[in-house]
């Protein structure tokens, strides 16, 4: 074959001595050419000064003091998240808080249910209320949004994985985002507009609030696995910077700081939409390496200072090596369900992916941010 390419697969330490290097099956397949061992190159202590500015100039003072406490703290902690529907008095908060003494400092939410298509068959969402409720105790609030592709493209509107309930999957929908993006499609861009107007009023709401927001909107789309990455790189860059558009100069939203989440550096809108750069990353079980190899990937996508940040993680990284390896992510959001909880009555506390003493060590590290940790954000030196 001719196509082959270098490809990182992971940064580990080795202790002195004598290794064996075994490659597993687990899914899908590669052709494999060689294997080469080298020394990494150190993460300079300058990688974590970001002085660039909101990408939004018209942001609010609390999205600018939220977003200043992101880049003194990053480098030196990085602060504790989790995704839980429920909010503070969701279960996953619950069994950390009892398990740890302490919440974590950031709650993730979802405004999947707000979607034209899902209300249409039904569903509701309060995680407007819930994340203003956790702001106000002085907690992070961070945002994704599985949309739903509008149910005029969908191929089924069972209440079912296969039909509306997963109409944000690829699989699910004939929601053809480059016909929509090149004019094929003038219904289907009405129909997304009419998706993020609806979005932007919920997001409107926490404006008001005085709540900030840290918004990973179309995520993991290199993936190709939901509609928005489905249609290739272009098509994904177009609708990312409409929204961008829409939301804050069409809708005037000046809470939010951009979360990009795309993982490939085609997929790169440019720093001028960028706030944060964001890496999806489940390892395994019990897997609590620093991640390196992503967080380096991570760092070539621009060579602007971006914060980079683990928007989504199964197992927790252990403090001591992200200390070690000089891997300070922003930020991690551990994902909810199975990730922390056990699944018969969903209110202990799992040890699947994370065990409960690296639970309690990360939580009780220095160079890692709880809730009660937080300072008072609403007062916290405004930056740029």
């Amino acid at each position: 074959p001719d196509n082959f390419s270098d490809y990182t697969v992971c940064a580990v330490t080795f202790k002195k001595g004598s290794h064996t290097l075994t490659v597993k099956k687990s899914w899908g397949w590669i052709e494999l050419d060689k294997i080469t061992v080298k020394t990494g190159a150190k993460i300079s202590n300058s990688t974590y000064n970001v002085t660039s500015s909101l990408v939004n100039r018209n942001a609010t003072a609390n999205t600018k003091k939220l977003y200043s406490f992101l880049k003194d703290s990053y480098g030196k902690y990085v602060i504790t998240g989790q995704q839980c529907d429920g909010g503070i008095n969701g279960n996953e908060f619950k069994a950390i808080k009892n398990l740890t003494g302490d919440y974590p400092a950031l709650l993730g939410l979802d405004l999947m249910d707000y979607t034209p298509s899902r209300t249409a068959f039904g569903a509701s969402s309060s995680a407007v209320e819930k994340a203003i409720e956790f702001a106000n105790k002085g907690g992070i609030v961070t945002l994704c949004w599985h949309w739903n592709a509008p149910t005029e493209y969908l191929y089924s509107t069972a209440n079912s994985s296969d039909g509306w309930w997963g109409g944000f999957y690829t699989k699910n929908s004939k929601f053809d985002i480059a016909k929509v993006m090149n004019g094929q499609d003038a219904k289907g861009k009405k129909l997304l507009d009419r998706d993020i107007k609806e979005i932007a009023k919920q997001l409107k709401r926490l404006e008001k609030a005085g709540v900030p927001v840290i918004w990973r909107p179309l995520h993991e789309a290199s993936g190709g696995w939901f509609w928005w990455g489905a249609s290739g790189a272009d098509a994904y860059l177009q609708l990312y910077k409409l929204m961008y558009d829409r939301l804050t100069n069409v809708h005037g939203l000046n809470n939010l700081i951009w979360v990009w989440n795309g993982q490939d550096a085609a997929w790169y809108p440019g720093d001028e939409y960028v706030d944060i750069i964001g890496e999806d990353i489940y390892p395994g079980k019990h897997v609590y390496t620093s991640q390196a190899a992503r967080f380096i990937k991570a760092l070539s996508y621009t060579d602007t200072r971006k914060l980079i940040t683990l928007s989504e993680n199964g197992c927790i990284p252990d403090p001591e090596q992200l200390v070690r390896d000089n891997i300070m992510w922003s930020y991690w959001c551990v994902w909810e369900g199975e990730f922390v909880l056990k699944a018969a009555g969903f209110n202990n506390y799992s040890e699947q992916y994370t065990e409960k003493n690296m639970l309690k060590k990360a939580y009780k590290s220095d160079t890692v941010i709880t809730r009660k940790e937080l300072p008072d954000l609403r007062n916290y030196p405004l930056g740029d």
